[in-house]
């Protein structure tokens, strides 16, 4: 055999069809690369393929199947996508797994990934992760004066009559739930902020004021027409901003009153706000970018162009950096210069074992700072621990989306 060497594309494809020229008739190569492990396990794998693939693990084959056209029902177009998984039983060190890949017609091509794959930057280590006992976690907010974080249970599944049905839940830092239903009587809530002896939390169609220290909601705030209130963010001056992202738009809110303070495409399905000084720093899905608008002028910037991916969570560091999510479970460093043409570097990635990174809370402590997450639709907390040293890292444009 006469081999030569590749690399996946930044989605996982192997396009055999660039390396390899069909000759009109079936058509089959052999890949073969080198996995190490540190011990012996069983390990799962996901794979997709077209048309025709064979799988061994030094030496043995363990799996065959067809992913042709038509091959699975009669909708299955033949593409290749992680379709499949199989559970591979490695041996501490090297292993040897082989592919042979044949194809009947087309194109064709291979991708493997490990099915349990997580990424962090170096230096970046679990804290603690907690059972799965929330209902559809959306938001973290950290409140320092009383060291605990509070979680908007969004749960997202239920109908929501008018008295609401959702709660916040109130955790320690060290991942203790301390009540699953401090404050009660939410509708499906999402994004969180803490100022001083009260939590704010958009639910749906108004904005909550919660007094933390009786445990009780205070005040509801109606935002007019809100289609999808997301994210809220305060300012200096006791403003509060909230997103909506059907709607497309930014309320303002003061002295008890809400009103559209600005919509349109620019601004794009929003999400994830923070206050930046005098800018809102916004997430718009519509176009994949993280924008600044001045508070004074309301004029839009693009800071950098993040990609396909829900931005959910944004933390604001010193020197125009911040901290971005991706629901689907990347987090971002973003360096806001030069202007319109930001760089970006990906921090944490967890979209294989599908563990989704939603509006998550920065703690800073000295040296040290932590990260803690909801994961949604997996109804956990995860906390991690960052020095800072990793935010200090030079930056360069995020290479694709994938692990």
């Amino acid at each position: 055999l006469s081999w030569k060497s590749i690399k996946a594309d930044q989605n996982g494809l192997v396009d055999i069809g660039r390396l390899h020229p069909r000759s009109g008739e079936p058509d089959a190569v052999f890949a073969k690369t080198m996995l190490t492990s540190e011990k012996e396990e069983t390990r799962k794998f996901d794979i997709g393929y077209s048309d025709i693939v064979s799988v061994f693990l030094n030496g043995r084959l363990l799996f065959e199947a067809n992913s042709q056209y038509q091959s699975r029902d009669s909708s299955f177009l033949g593409v290749v996508g992680y379709f499949d998984s199989l559970m591979l039983p490695l041996k501490q060190g090297e292993n040897e797994l082989l592919l042979t890949v044949a194809e009947i017609s087309g194109g064709w091509g291979f991708m493997v990934r490990d099915g349990q794959a997580e990424f962090a930057l170096e230096g970046i280590k679990k804290a603690w992760e907690t059972q799965r006992s929330f209902s559809v976690p959306e938001s973290v907010a950290y409140d320092k004066a009383r060291s605990c974080l509070y979680v908007s249970n969004y749960d997202g599944y239920k109908p929501s009559p008018a008295e609401g049905r959702q709660a916040i839940s109130k955790v320690g830092l060290d991942g203790s739930v301390l009540a699953f239903e401090w404050v009660k009587g939410l509708r499906n809530p999402t994004g969180l902020c803490v100022v001083g002896d009260r939590l704010w939390a958009v639910e749906r169609g108004s904005l909550v004021e919660i007094d933390i220290p009786g445990e009780r909601i205070l005040n509801r705030i109606p935002l007019p027409e809100a289609r999808m209130p997301n994210d809220v963010a305060a300012a200096a001056d006791g403003t509060f901003y909230v997103t909506d992202s059907a709607r497309s738009a930014i309320y303002k809110v003061s002295g008890g009153m809400a009103e559209v303070w600005l919509s349109g495409p620019e601004i794009g399905r929003p999400n994830g706000i923070a206050v930046d000084g005098k800018s809102l720093i916004v997430g718009t899905n519509l176009d994949g970018c993280l924008k600044s608008i001045d508070l004074a002028t309301k004029a839009v910037g693009v800071i950098a162009r993040l990609g396909a991916g829900i931005i959910d969570g944004i933390a604001v560091m010193p020197g125009g950096r911040y901290i971005v999510s991706h629901n689907e479970g990347r987090l971002f460093l973003v360096k806001a210069s030069p202007p319109g043409e930001g760089t970006a570097a990906k921090v944490m990635d967890m979209t294989v074992p599908a563990r989704n990174i939603a509006d998550f809370a920065y703690i800073e402590s000295g040296e040290k700072s932590v990260i803690v997450f909801p994961t949604f639709t997996d109804n956990r907390l995860a906390a991690y621990n960052a020095p800072a040293s990793v935010f200090a890292r030079s930056f360069r444009r995020p290479s694709g989306n994938g692990p």
